[in-house]
């Protein structure tokens, strides 16, 4: 037994360890926080941002404001726009470098998919000749599938992942500059999720992914969508990550009245609204008296207008202004604002040095195929730029519905991994298009076509593409694209056809006289090479059967059926910035098809053939230049493989088609001005003010040919670029007082 001595010793060791215990409890808090509430004790403040879409850059300038009062942000929360400017401000960007890469950016066009023209391989360029629409629709067992989004978002990835790379490797939120937290919402149930650890860039793009605009993004086993479904002001979020005080910074507008609800994009944007105002609500109730709440009201601000950001921000700064007084009692003196600054964590500066280059796809396409695209060498700096342009040229080759990159780290050493993710509504498509001629002499023409195409056929991306058109004109034409090693340019290109279409003839006073119907069923066999993105080389054979048939009028044409056997060369380009309205570049084919006895053809003939473009702006004005030549020589032709002039910019004034012959000379001068400016908006319809001049004429042979029988013409027109092509209202007249009005929709230039 211990002695009475004892027992008083263990008891003094006993109150000692007790109240260290105490004294550790009670002090542990004060050094845990101490980098967060500085050593006076003063609130952690959370700074919450909602969401809105353009509405949103007005958190800019309340940053600007908070920046200039020297208030402390602690903790960042926002949604959908507040998490793209919540996460650039968490990442140590100022309120200059926000408004630089937040309103320095082209909306319009990050907001669209396609890759540039001039970066498309040149075979997706061929793809412009034929009027279709550009919505690609996918083909599965016979049923018409839709993807996801209306937007992948290609584009818009790669920028939100160049603004925030020097925050690539901090998987947690909480070590940034600034902690910080995205809100999405799960789109299986509708519940909150808050986003704080992972990748930074691919928590905003689920917090901002519009239902229907963009396809959810995957989180684990989780999808998520846009978070203002949800929670479009996380004011509970910031109290969560620690904030005693919030600044809120909440974008007020109002919902439509039943007068303004016209379409049914009005009637999707006011369900979401209300599902938005709801939650807007609920956090506002649980606002303290400490809290600072900025309203701006944003309602001449509609969600897509991106090109009103300065607006949007200069009604933010002046409504943060107008709570100053409130903010002001947050202020830190400059000395202490710098110890502020000082004390964030910083990211370290600059691209990464990459040690390797991997590709991660699940095509069938050959990993070889995308990476023989990406120009990253290992032991140099990430170059983001090129990156970018080398990732947005695999998306244009029009397999892919994502192709981005991601930064990881494996054994000391920093990794390249580009992620290449197949079209979930594929791999088979279907596109279809509308061609309308119509003129007041009431010679009409309707074509509908339909293409249907197969891809990612095998490990060097063949694609069999087969295209149908009823109308007018019908017309069958199946081919089977090979590439023959993995950088896609050595091709072979198997093909069948099966056209038929019907051809007006005219006397010299522009009456008709007759009508025939022209036939050609064929098949063939090309192959060439493809210069990179800008054009190719093609040499090809083909065999078929032609047919003239009169359907009734005077006999200006033997009736006739004949056998087709020809050799071709033809070498084309194609640098136009555009394929409908051009601003810069050019456009050319040159050729000549040999049709021989030797390969069973019933006519001999050389037929050369050259047409080219060039296109210029000079301010607001685009001049664009015209040249069509052709030639039958060493033999005759028949009709089906003469040369045609007529018809709005062919010509204008003169029926389609009208004339024709064995020789052809044609130029034109073309005019147009775009009327009204490009928004920022999602959706714009550009529209032009244009007018050509024209000079030209068929001969039957070319040794009859003169410059003094030339047409003049000429014609103005009012343009537009809609979403089923391009559409026309022109008037047209030739010096020799034969004129016309013309409806025009599709592809003319």
């Amino acid at each position: 037994m211990l002695s009475q001595d004892s027992h008083a010793r263990l008891r003094r060791v006993f109150l000692r360890f007790s109240l260290m215990v105490i004294t550790v409890v009670l002090i542990s808090p004060i050094f845990c926080h101490a980098g967060e509430k500085e050593s006076e004790g003063r609130p952690r403040i959370g700074l919450v941002l909602a969401g809105g879409g353009a509405k949103g850059m007005a958190h800019i300038g309340v940053i600007e404001v908070l920046e200039e009062l020297r208030i402390p942000i602690d903790y960042v929360a926002g949604t959908s726009m507040g998490a793209i400017v919540g996460g650039l401000y968490a990442t140590g960007m100022s309120s200059e470098e926000l408004k630089e890469a937040i309103l320095g950016m082209n909306w319009r066009d990050v907001f669209k998919d396609k890759s540039a023209r001039l970066d498309q391989p040149f075979y997706r360029k061929l793809e412009d000749h034929f009027y279709m629409v550009d919505l690609k629709l996918g083909l599965r067992k016979g049923k018409i599938t839709l993807p996801t989004g209306i937007i992948q978002g290609q584009k818009i990835n790669l920028v939100i992942k160049e603004m925030t790379l020097p925050a690539v490797f901090t998987g947690n939120f909480d070590e940034l500059p600034i902690p910080f937290r995205a809100v999405a919402t799960d789109i299986e149930n509708g519940e909150a999720v808050i986003l704080g650890s992972g990748e930074l860039s691919k928590a905003i793009l689920a917090s901002m992914s519009i239902p229907g605009a963009f396809p959810p993004v995957q989180w684990g086993n989780r999808l998520l969508i846009d978070g203002g479904l949800a929670l479009n002001l996380p004011i509970r979020v910031a109290r969560e990550m620690g904030a005693d005080i919030v600044i809120v910074s909440s974008l007020s507008s109002t919902l439509k009245k039943k007068e303004e609800i016209q379409t049914v994009l009005d009637v999707s944007g006011q369900t979401s609204d209300f599902l938005i105002f709801r939650n807007v609500e609920e956090q506002l109730e649980t606002v303290k008296p400490a809290d600072v709440v900025i309203m701006t009201d944003v309602s001449g601000i509609g969600t897509a207008d991106f090109a009103m950001g300065e607006d949007a921000l200069s009604i933010g700064k002046e409504a943060a202004w107008k709570a100053a007084q409130d903010l002001r009692s947050l202020s830190l003196s400059e000395e202490d604002y710098g110890i502020f600054l000082d004390s964030r964590k910083a990211i370290p500066p600059g691209p990464p040095v990459i040690d390797f280059v991997r590709v991660d796809s699940d095509s069938r396409i050959s990993d070889e195929v995308l990476a023989a695209r990406i120009s990253q060498q290992p032991g140099k700096p990430l170059d983001v730029e090129r990156l970018n342009r080398d990732l947005n040229a695999i998306y244009g080759l029009g397999y892919f519905g994502l192709v981005e990159y991601s930064l990881i780290r494996e054994e000391e050493k920093t990794g390249l991994v580009v992620n290449a993710r197949s079209k979930s509504w594929g791999p088979t498509y279907l596109k279809f298009g509308l061609n309308l001629e119509g003129d007041l002499q009431g010679q009409n023409a309707f074509n509908l076509g339909f293409r249907i195409t197969r891809t990612e056929i095998n490990s060097l991306a063949a694609e069999w593409r087969t295209d149908f058109q009823v109308g007018e004109t019908m017309l069958l034409h199946s081919e089977f694209r090979q590439p023959l090693e993995k950088t896609l340019r050595t091709f072979l290109v198997p093909n069948l056809e099966l056209f038929l279409d019907n051809l007006e003839v005219y006397d010299d006073t522009g009456e008709q006289i007759a009508e025939y119907k022209l036939g050609y069923l064929g098949a063939g066999i090309d192959g060439g090479y493809a210069f990179a993105d800008w054009g190719e080389f093609r040499l090809g054979v083909r065999w078929g059967k032609g047919d003239t048939k009169r359907n009734f009028g005077l006999a200006t044409f033997p009736e006739e059926r004949f056998d087709i056997g020809q050799y071709f060369a033809r070498l084309s380009l194609d640098r136009l910035d555009n394929a409908r309205f051009p601003t810069r570049g050019s456009i050319a084919t040159v050729g000549n098809v040999i049709s021989s006895e030797s390969l069973g053809a019933d006519y001999s003939y050389n037929r050369f053939f050259f047409q080219g473009s060039t296109f210029g702006t000079l301010g607001k004005e685009t001049f664009g230049l015209n040249l069509k030549l052709g030639d039958i020589h060493t033999g005759v032709a028949p009709v089906n493989d003469s040369y045609f002039l007529g018809g709005f910019l062919n010509l204008s004034g003169y029926e389609k088609q009208e004339l024709i012959g064995q020789a052809l000379g044609f130029g034109k001068v073309l005019y147009y001005h775009q009327l009204n400016k490009k928004t920022g908006g999602i959706i714009n319809i550009p529209l032009y003010l244009g007018a050509s001049l024209e000079a030209g004429n068929v001969w039957s042979d070319r040794g009859e040919a003169d410059i003094s029988d030339l047409i003049l013409a000429g014609s103005l027109f009012l343009g537009a670029d809609t979403p089923v092509g391009p559409l026309y209202l022109a008037y047209g007249r030739a010096d020799t007082g034969r004129d016309s009005f013309y409806f025009y929709l599709g592809k003319t230039f």
